[in-house]
């Protein structure tokens, strides 16, 4: 167990009253270890800091699973810490003398074997706690764990404290100095290259929980230690998976190398999730493998995604030229660039708006025909066109005034009354000075519906002669029967004189005659 940091009020005595006696002999090194904490002499002076074992309430923290993150390189175990002396040569004057590096000297490995940390856990921990108090430190424990400390300590009234950055480390808690004990002994010395300080007793261990059980794809009890964090270990996957540190999680396997070309693959993005692989190709090279030589016509170019490239996204060079809008539009791939070359059909040309090469702008005889008043419409094939004029304009550009018309007259009735032939008219009247400004009809005519059929389908005027012709016929027949009736009636009366009786004087006229 390890202590958290205390909120304690560490002082300063101003009355220094420093006497010097015999430190602890090693002889009573076993009664020392059995303390708490190593205590001074009754005649030691405190005129440096707190004696840790006087702390109130102390509270306990575990961190036998590891280190939480961003420990180190904070306030409580800094990174580079140095150690330095202090020095009093006045009662009223402290000050620090900058030499002397002492923390990285001391020899830990002798220190951690001349006591037994399994039968007495953290034993070492005294030890480096009575080495390292300034006020209490033992000259004998001093000898045994630095190399030449007697060169060190010639001057009497310096001790040695460490400090950060130029600073004194305060001392203000016991998890303050565990830890740094436990950071330069797990540190310094690991199970792998001495086996025999038993390390395991006093360093975090973050695969003593087994993290690799609760772990997907991960086989149990593979779980290797690196550090001393809890996040600092390693679990062995199953085939197909691979150990990801960010994560902590195994994850399919790493394809990039399996589906990029290396040679011609700058980056790769993996997706883990779909066990596939984004190649990022290098300069002349596209494909989703990056196996294609570049071709502009096929790939287009987009700004680069970290913002440096601000340039237009350029479309493929098919989609520019514009292939799929006119067969007859081509591509040309530029080797050995990033750019190409449109070939446009006669129905299309550039449009000068964008900026790359294209053939997007459709071309037709409008681009090359004005109407003045008018507008210009084309054939479906684009190659024919022609101006539609305004009202009052006329010719192929629309620029030649024209006579305006009148309104139209209301539409006649339908003539004939009847009959299949019917038709209705109206007029307008040419508004001009000259009747042949006005161009187009005076009258239109529509044809109507069939009416009712007529008696004589004729005109009156034809009507009325018909009627004295009539009138003449009827004359001239009754006038011919009354005189074929005569011509009967006399005929019958010559045939009635021919074949009657003759009377006496008719014979007698007769008979005499034939005597002669």
């Amino acid at each position: 167990m390890i202590t958290s940091p205390l909120s304690f009020q560490f002082f300063w005595l101003l009355i220094f009253h420093f006497h010097w006696s015999q430190a602890v002999s090693l002889d009573g090194l076993d009664q020392l270890l059995q303390q708490k904490f190593y205590k001074p002499e009754p005649k030691w002076h405190y005129f440096g800091f707190r004696w840790f074992d006087r702390m109130e309430n102390p509270v306990y923290r575990s961190y036998k699973y590891g280190f939480p993150p961003g420990i180190y390189g904070s306030s409580v175990i800094p990174i580079s810490m140095w150690y330095h002396l202090w020095c009093a040569y006045q009662p009223k004057d402290i000050f620090m003398q900058s030499h002397n590096l002492r923390l990285v000297s001391l020899d830990y490995a002798r220190m951690l074997r001349s006591c037994n940390e399994s039968a007495m856990p953290r034993c070492s921990w005294h030890l480096f706690v009575a080495l390292y108090q300034p006020t209490s430190y033992n000259v004998e424990l001093l000898n045994l764990f630095f190399k030449d400390v007697k060169t060190l300590y010639e001057d009497k009234n310096c001790y040695p404290v460490p400090i950060v950055q130029g600073s004194c480390y305060p001392f203000t808690s016991i998890d303050q100095m565990s830890l740094i004990y436990i950071y330069h002994v797990c540190h310094l010395f690991t199970p792998y290259t001495h086996p025999g300080l038993n390390l395991r007793m006093l360093c975090p261990n973050a695969c003593a929980r087994r993290p690799c059980q609760s772990i997907d794809n991960a086989i149990p009890g593979s779980c290797k230690s690196y550090g001393y964090h809890m996040n600092d270990y390693t679990c062995t996957c199953e085939q197909g998976f691979e150990w990801e540190n960010s994560t902590q999680l195994c994850l399919i396997d790493d394809n990039c190398a399996k589906i990029c070309e290396a040679a011609n693959t700058l980056s790769c993005i993996v997706n883990r999730t779909s066990a596939t692989a984004i190649c990022r190709c290098k300069d002349g090279f596209m494909g989703f493998d990056c196996s294609q030589k570049f071709d502009a016509c096929v790939l287009g170019k987009a700004p680069d995604a970290r913002g440096l490239n601000v340039g237009a996204i350029v479309p493929s060079g098919y989609d520019a030229c514009g292939t799929t809008l006119d067969a007859r539009n081509l591509c040309f791939n530029v080797p050995d660039t990033s750019s190409y070359t449109c070939v446009c059909s006669p129905a299309y040309v550039r449009d000068i708006t964008l900026p790359y090469d294209n053939c997007l702008k459709p071309l037709d005889s409008c681009d090359k025909r004005i109407c003045v008043h008018g507008q210009c419409v084309t054939s479906p094939d684009l190659l024919r066109s022609a101006c539609d004029c305004d009202d009052g304009y006329t010719g192929p550009l629309c620029n030649q005034p024209t006579g305006s018309w009148s309104q139209w007259s209301e539409w006649s009735i339908c003539e004939p009354a009847c009959g299949p032939a019917r038709h209705r008219r109206r007029l307008r009247m040419c508004m001009s000075e000259q009747e042949g400004h006005c161009i187009g009809p005076v009258e239109e005519v529509r044809r109507c519906a069939e009416g009712r059929g007529c008696v004589q389908d004729v005109a009156v005027e034809e009507e009325t002669w018909l009627d004295f012709m009539d009138w003449t016929n009827y004359v001239m027949m009754i006038t011919l029967g009354y005189i074929g009736a005569l011509a009967i009636f006399l005929s019958l009366i010559g045939l009635f004189r021919r074949y009657r009786a003759p009377t006496p004087s008719e014979s007698h006229g007769m008979t005499g005659s034939v005597k002669r």
